[in-house]
């Protein structure tokens, strides 16, 4: 593993502190897979389903 993935790991905790600080009330959704998922989940995310895009006007 490079230092460029881990830093995803260990920026997490205070990256969310700061999001929940400046926004209490907005959810924090991300778009991880594998062990980037793995490492949301370790930090309380939960998987709730599958990314949808919509595109309007296209």
């Amino acid at each position: 593993m490079t230092s460029a993935r881990r830093r995803p790991e260990s920026a997490r905790p205070g990256v969310l502190d700061a999001v929940n600080r400046l926004f209490p009330t907005v959810p924090v959704v991300g778009n991880e897979r594998s062990d980037d998922l793995a490492s949301a989940m370790r930090h309380g995310y939960e998987p709730v389903g599958p990314l949808r895009i919509r595109l309007h006007g296209r």
